[in-house]
């Protein structure tokens, strides 16, 4: 017979430990200066891209297209924790 409450308790722990780690200041700041650096070397090599195609119109990668994406990402990953611990809890309903 499984033990819901110590399987229970790992979920828990794996869940939260993940969102308790991505919530640490430090980890926090090391991941808005990779957004930071990010968003400045898509600006430097759309500078650069318009240089070489002046033709060329705004393109927008660091305004439009990468904090879209990083947006989607997130929500992506509060999504996915949403429905692996709903259907951790069915599982652990059904036994």
């Amino acid at each position: 017979m499984v033990n819901c409450e110590t399987v229970l308790n790992g979920y828990k722990a794996l869940v939260i430990g993940v969102w308790q780690y991505l919530n640490n200041d430090k980890v926090l700041e090391k991941l808005a200066n990779v957004h930071i650096a990010v968003a400045d070397f898509l600006d430097e090599f759309e500078k650069l891209y318009r240089i070489q195609y002046p033709k060329t119109g705004p393109i927008g990668l660091s305004d439009i297209h990468w904090r879209s994406f990083i947006s989607r990402h997130f929500d992506n990953m509060v999504a996915f924790t949403q429905e692996w611990t709903r259907l951790r809890l069915q599982e652990l309903q059904k036994n």
